[in-house]
């Protein structure tokens, strides 16, 4: 099977990945924003939780096993330790 990449595909996919960088960028923001509204209660003194980013990527094949499955990609690991919640990750 050959896949022919045009400029197009190419496009569509730059796109995609925006997408979901901002949608992930989103959904940390408002796990953010809930543990800044916190008022009171038994965790209300400890500083609000924020994220932490982490740049990650597999192995290039040649690094892997022999037989181990030839899988490409990365991204970035979102993790956040707060007051309301114990920990909570977004990739």
């Amino acid at each position: 099977m050959t896949i022919n990449w045009d400029a197009q595909t190419t496009d569509r996919q730059n796109q995609a990945v925006s997408w979901f960088e901002k949608l992930r960028d989103d959904i940390c923001a408002e796990f953010e924003k809930i543990e800044d509204e916190l008022v009171g209660g038994p965790h209300g003194d400890l500083p609000a939780g924020k994220f932490e980013r982490t740049p990650w990527t597999k192995p290039p094949a040649d690094q892997l096993p022999p037989n181990a499955p030839r899988l490409t990609g990365g991204g970035v690991m979102s993790i956040m330790r707060g007051r309301v919640f114990e920990q909570v990750g977004v990739n």
